[in-house]
């Protein structure tokens, strides 16, 4: 069956469901509205195909183990 096309509300739904499952965790930063995404000890290898490409996404783009919302933009 199929899920339907991949667009920016599962891709945040996918992001805060990692959040939640304690995949990152947040954290605030000095900087103004600046958000930080640090990666847990949890192993990603258990997760769907679909959740490793998201957590891959952040993980090829953070530094020390950490990921700024701030850096990540989109553009279209």
């Amino acid at each position: 069956t199929s899920i339907g096309t991949p667009n920016m509300n599962g891709f945040k739904a996918t992001v805060m469901d990692l959040i939640n499952r304690g995949y990152f965790k947040l954290e605030q930063t000095s900087i103004e509205d600046d958000t930080i995404l640090q990666f847990s000890d949890k192993n990603p290898n258990e997760l769907s195909n679909s959740e490793k490409i998201v957590y891959n996404l952040f993980k090829r783009h953070s530094y020390n183990g950490e990921f700024s919302l701030n850096d990540f933009q989109i553009e279209c």
